[in-house]
């Protein structure tokens, strides 16, 4: 009874120790769990009253230059989208991924969990800065993220051809609210290419001045096809072929007067990142279809687009033109240059090439250096500091007169403290920014555009294997200058304004590119001609003799007429655009000693 006694007493004490040891347990995981969800209220109370607004992903390739992809990612809430607040900074849909996987050179990074406004910009909207843009909210976020400002190349590629609010790939963005009424678009004359380029837009090209600038070019083309012994079949590439006209003018010409020339193109490359761009292109071209001539319009391999992209009806036949078999000229677009090069240089399609750059190179990123009295440094973009502006008080004073509505931009420039990657690489500097034999003096700026001279190497790479020739027309000089601006509805801005909504554009370093070609000792003979100036080179391709055929032509009206030689002189004159473009030729010399016509 005893052991049975002792047996049981230790049994209650064991059970009460177990049940009082459970109880505590029981006790602290209540308390716990009180706990977490008091702080799950607290965080949910918090985010009622203040919501979350992270800003857009990034993609940012190996090669440190960002693309900004959104459209996949996230969409504008209209309905949410406040006036800019430090208090209430943009609301965005973000990726709720986090992270995602693009390939093995982008990243997709949410940075909702590591951007506040409220901690990394010091604006504020208390009317001192300018509205800010969808672009410019996405640099300042990038910006302050990195906590290390932006190339100047990195902002000028994204002002331009950011997927969603760049210049050039959403031109409807680029009208202003505040446009004055007198000079409001006609929304049914107006479509989203003349927001651009024309009257209405922001610049006026040369092939929209007069149609002699195309069939100009078409007589240049046609002599370098005879010395090519007039091949029976050619391609035509055109980089950046905005509206369409220079390639529909040049067209024209083949088709309709040199008929053996227009006879042996059987397909255009256009290389053009803008879909509304793409279908103002493609309706130019198909204007000029005929009885004879069939234009089939396709998206090249690489395209975003794929092959979804609507292309116009084909047109019926009448029943006189049924039975005649059109000939069919490929049409196929591109987003880069590099495309066509794969595509075009196949050696089952393979064809002797034309290509044509105009107005294209003017618009690629340049990097900008700045001889300071410690070496050189790279001129950056940075977010606009409060800081600065006390400071510089006269100056925001002068800005914000009372006689001005001009606000301050919401970005600024500064250089770089040290030496960058794009200046060791592209100026060969050493470690202190120091070049030898170097004679530039202190404030002297350079510019350098690395896709321009990889342009015309690849330009001459393509011609050495296929055989033809190339023109590259756009303004500039030999040599580099200060002259990054800016452009919107035909006056100069600041570079910095309204990012994404104005163009950005630098002058062609013609030297840099002539010696990048001719460097090349594998390009089987081709040379860098030029630059020589436009009015030379169209007044020795027979422009004057041109408009005049068409002036004295009786069907010719008296303000058709004026009309003509009012773009000529605009055309050919020194104090206009003939001076201030150029034309650069790369070809081979006739008989290995004679430039092409043109270039003598």
């Amino acid at each position: 009874f005893g052991v049975r006694s002792s047996l049981w007493k230790c049994r209650r004490v064991a059970t009460s120790t177990a049940h009082q040891s459970a109880r505590r347990r029981m006790a602290t995981n209540q308390q716990k769990r009180a706990a977490a969800a008091a702080t799950e209220k607290k965080r949910e109370n918090k985010e009622k009253e203040t919501p979350s607004y992270p800003p857009p992903s990034i993609v940012m390739p190996s090669n440190t230059l960002i693309r900004t992809d959104l459209k996949e990612h996230f969409e504008w809430k209209d309905s949410q989208r406040p006036s800019f607040d430090p208090q209430k900074p943009p609301a965005f849909e973000a990726d709720p991924s986090g992270i995602v996987q693009r390939d093995l050179t982008e990243t997709m990074i949410d940075l909702s969990e590591i951007y506040d406004s409220r901690l990394h910009t010091s604006l504020d909207d208390d009317g001192s800065y300018e509205v800010a843009t969808p672009l410019s909210r996405e640099l300042e976020a990038y910006i302050a993220v990195r906590s290390a400002p932006m190339t100047v190349a990195e902002y000028m590629r994204q002002a331009l051809t950011h997927p969603l609010h760049g210049y050039y790939t959403n031109p409807t963005s680029n009208e202003e609210e505040d446009w004055n009424e007198n000079d409001a678009w006609d929304d049914e004359t107006t479509s989203a290419d003349d927001f651009i380029i024309g009257s209405k837009g922001d610049f006026v090209t040369a092939p929209e001045v007069s149609q002699v600038f195309g069939e100009c070019l078409c007589v240049w083309f046609i002599t370098q096809w005879q010395e090519q012994e007039k091949p029976k079949e050619l391609q035509i590439v055109e980089v950046g072929p905005g509206k369409g006209t220079l390639i529909s003018d040049i067209m024209r010409s083949a088709l309709n007067v040199f008929t053996d020339f227009g006879d042996s193109i059987r397909k255009i490359h256009l290389v053009e990142a803008s879909p509304a761009m793409r279908m103002v292109q493609q309706r130019k071209l198909q204007a000029l279809s005929s009885d004879a001539v069939e234009f089939v319009f396709q998206d090249g391999q690489d395209s975003v687009f794929g092959n979804e992209r609507p292309v116009s009806p084909p047109q019926e036949k009448s029943n006189e033109t049924k039975s005649v078999d059109k000939r069919k000229i490929d049409v196929v677009w591109h987003d880069s240059f590099s495309s066509v090069m794969r595509e075009s240089s196949d050696g089952t399609t393979a064809l002797p090439t034309l290509v044509l750059c105009q107005e294209f190179i003017d618009a690629l990123p340049v990097h900008v250096f700045e001889k300071t009295n410690d070496g050189w440094r790279e001129r950056m973009i940075d977010i606009n500091s409060r800081d600065e502006d006390a400071e510089n008080g006269d100056e925001k004073d002068k800005v914000q007169s009372a006689d001005t509505k001009e606000k301050l931009p919401r970005l600024r420039y500064v250089l770089s403290p040290n030496v960058t990657p794009a200046l060791r690489t592209l100026l060969n500097v050493n470690d202190a920014g120091v070049m030898e034999n170097d004679e530039a003096e202190v404030g002297a700026i350079c510019e350098v555009c690395p896709e321009g001279i990889l342009l015309s190497q690849d330009i001459a790479q393509l011609l050495s294997k296929n055989g033809g020739s190339a023109l590259i027309v756009d303004y500039g000089q030999d040599g580099s200058t200060d002259s990054i601006r800016a452009f919107s509805r035909h006056q100069q801005v600041d570079v910095l304004r309204r990012p994404g909504e104005v163009d950005v554009t630098a002058d062609v370093d013609f030297a840099a590119l002539r010696h990048a070609v001719n460097a090349k000792a594998e390009n089987h003979g081709l040379h860098a001609h030029g630059p020589v100036t436009q009015g030379k080179f169209l007044m020795a391709m027979g422009a004057a003799e041109r408009v005049s055929n068409l002036i004295e032509d009786e069907n010719t009206s008296d303000e058709q007429a004026e009309d003509l030689y009012s773009a000529l002189e605009r055309l050919v004159l020194p104090e206009q655009m003939g001076e201030r473009y150029k034309v650069m030729a790369i070809a081979k010399k006739k008989d290995g000693i004679f430039s092409p016509p043109g270039f003598n």
